[in-house]
């Protein structure tokens, strides 16, 4: 690339080859913007626009110019027909305004309250070294996302029920129902039977 800020994506596929290029800066930047080497019969094309670029030959290399817009964006590729519509809406007269899509959890049924034990259940339990019911109550659930980027800024990490967009921090008290707990070793395959008994894997929508 020849200008500060700005930043090409190759993606190749096969014989050919796609570029998306990326304005960081604030401000406009026009003329030289990418050498790429150069093969005879090779044509550019602005996708975004719907034209063709004519490259200028640099030994090697074909330098193409065309215009960015502030935090625009370019796309090019070297075919034979360019795209016949031109793209309808540009960055610079996009709102600027951050917006972020909502996120749902999958719904998981609370399950059925055991009225006996499942198989091997009455062998846990005269094993268990700890073996107690856990009666209701609140748990002070906090926590942050690990992300290098993005500051606090809405859309990044996740959202939680209680919340109304996905953020980075995460603070609610959560009312828990009543449940028991054992603790106790168990070979391996005595732990298979348990999983399988007691695991419960929802379902993706």
């Amino acid at each position: 690339m020849h200008r500060y800020g700005v930043f090409a994506s190759r993606w190749p596929l096969q014989d050919q080859t796609v570029w998306t290029i990326v304005n960081r800066n604030e401000f406009d930047v026009d003329e030289r913007q990418i050498s790429i080497a150069h093969r005879d019969g090779q044509r550019y094309f602005d996708l975004y626009h719907g034209k063709e670029l004519t490259p200028e030959r640099e030994g090697a290399d074909d330098v193409l110019s065309f215009h960015l817009e502030a935090k625009g964006t370019a796309l090019f590729w070297p075919r034979r027909r360019a795209r016949r519509r031109p793209a309808r809406t540009y960055v610079a007269h996009a709102d600027a305004d951050r917006t972020a899509a909502g996120q749902l959890f999958a719904s998981v049924e609370d399950s059925t309250p055991a009225t006996g034990c499942y198989r091997g259940h009455s062998a846990l339990r005269h094993r268990a070294r700890r073996y107690g019911q856990n009666s209701r109550g609140e748990f002070l659930f906090k926590m942050e996302g690990i992300e290098i980027e993005g500051g606090n800024d809405i859309g990044v990490d996740v959202q939680y029920p209680w919340e109304n967009m996905p953020r980075r921090f995460h603070e609610h008290k959560l009312q828990i129902k009543p449940s028991i707990s054992i603790s106790t070793r168990l070979p391996i395959r005595r732990s298979k039977q348990f999983l399988d008994a007691t695991t419960t894997i929802p379902r993706m929508t």
